[in-house]
């Protein structure tokens, strides 16, 4: 069984223990809006993003957990389109960076694990980068930011010991809040297709995404009574 001495040990323990990890992610992202699909002026073109972070786990027990990860990401999704009287393909490509902070339950079996829950991202920056246009376009004052998204993971771990555990897993991103302010509503042909002169400010612009990540942790420590007062201290493992 893939990593049997490690969850034997805690299933007889049935302590709770912490540990930390860090994180390296790349999938394909994507700007969904039901405006630009319903549209035949764009097509969307394939996008990919990497990601890489950090995460602190609290085990309950070999099969319950809770984490909070922290990650850097940096999402694109490029469009193809003809401007009117032109038969000339042209490109837009938007690109955003942001942090994202999600809280999970992780529940593991069998040396696999299924993991759920909220995510809230920070947006640093958005660019247009438009082949009509002679150099790249900040847009970050157009769009929100801030977005809370939601998190559908699963995965395995393949390797690893009593206290470092390695794991390949995919995370399903998809936001329910609207990218785009109202300010980029309002712009002359307005975002998140500024390219094309077409009124498309209904439809909330929502960012997915499709990740693979690979994690590697450490088990750090457990709470445990001491022996000479009762109480409950963090012992570090060694």
């Amino acid at each position: 069984m893939i990593l049997a001495a490690f969850l034997a040990v805690q299933v007889n323990a049935q302590r709770m223990f912490f540990d930390a990890g860090i994180k390296v992610g790349y999938g394909a992202t994507v700007l969904f809006n039901t405006d630009i699909f319903d549209s035949g002026n764009y097509r969307h073109l394939p996008t990919f993003g990497p990601a890489f972070g950090g995460k602190l786990g609290v085990n309950f027990n070999a099969h319950h957990a809770l984490t909070f990860d922290v990650m850097q990401q940096f999402s694109k999704q490029e469009l193809e389109f003809e401007l009117p009287g032109s038969n000339a393909e042209n490109t837009d490509l938007v690109s955003w960076t942001h942090t994202d902070f999600a809280f999970l339950y992780r529940y593991s079996t069998y040396g696999a694990f299924i993991e759920i829950g909220p995510k809230l991202s920070t947006v640093s920056k958005v660019t247009h980068e438009i082949s009509t246009e002679a150099s790249e376009r900040d847009a970050t004052d157009f769009y929100e930011k801030t977005y809370m998204s939601g998190i559908f993971g699963f995965g395995s771990y393949f390797a690893g010991s009593d206290l470092v555990t390695f794991q390949l897993g995919i995370r399903l991103h998809f936001s329910w809040q609207d990218m785009v302010n109202e300010d980029g509503k309002l712009q002359e042909n307005n975002y998140p297709t500024p390219a094309f002169p077409e009124r498309l400010n209904v439809a909330k612009t929502l960012a997915t995404a499709a990740m693979i990540n690979l994690e590697v942790n450490y088990a750090f420590g457990r709470f445990a009574k001491t022996e000479c007062t009762g109480r409950k201290k963090l012992i570090l493992f060694e």
